[in-house]
C-alpha cells in the first residue's frame, strides 16, 4: 500500500484503513484516529442495514396482511368430508360424495369437490363411483 495523506480518510477504502490500523501499536494517536474512522464507517453501514431491515419488515407485514385478506375473500381450504352413498334408487353402484370446507370472511362454507362424474349438474357435483373416488379433489381457494 502506498503512503497516503494521513487525516484525509474519506479517500481511503475501509480495507486500506484496516490494513493501516494494524501497523500502529495500542495507544498511538494515529492508530486511535484510524480506529475512530473505522468505527464511524461501521456505524454508518449498520444504520443503512437497520433502515433496510425496517423497510423489509414493513413490506413483509403488508404483504402478509394483503395475502390473508385475499385468501379469505376467495375462501381458504380448511378440510373436507366424504361419505358413501349406497347403491339403490340413485344408481346401480355405490358413490362417494365429497364436500370441501372453505373459510371465507363471513365464515365457513361447503362446496362439492371437483373431478366428479356429474360436475355439469350442480346439485350432483362432488360424486364419483367408489372405484374412482381418488379423482375427487378440493382446490386451495374456494372462489
Amino acid at each position: 500500500m502506498t503512503e497516503r495523506e494521513f487525516g484525509n480518510f474519506s479517500k481511503w477504502s475501509l480495507k486500506e484503513l484496516l490494513e493501516k490500523e494494524r501497523s500502529y501499536t495500542v495507544g498511538d494517536r494515529r492508530g486511535a484516529e484510524l480506529q475512530a474512522e473505522i468505527n464511524r464507517r461501521y456505524a454508518q453501514r449498520s444504520q443503512r442495514y437497520s433502515l433496510m431491515n425496517v423497510i423489509a419488515t414493513i413490506a413483509i407485514a403488508f404483504g402478509t396482511v394483503a395475502g390473508i385478506v385475499y385468501g379469505l375473500d376467495r375462501g381458504i381450504y380448511v378440510g373436507s368430508s366424504s361419505y358413501i352413498l349406497p347403491a339403490g334408487a340413485f344408481a346401480k353402484e355405490d358413490y362417494v360424495i365429497k364436500e370441501c370446507r372453505y373459510l371465507f370472511v363471513t365464515g365457513f362454507s361447503k362446496k362439492p369437490a371437483h373431478g366428479g362424474a356429474f360436475d355439469y349438474v350442480p346439485t350432483l357435483g362432488g360424486r364419483q363411483p367408489v372405484s374412482n373416488a381418488s379423482q375427487l379433489y378440493c382446490r386451495f381457494f374456494g372462489e
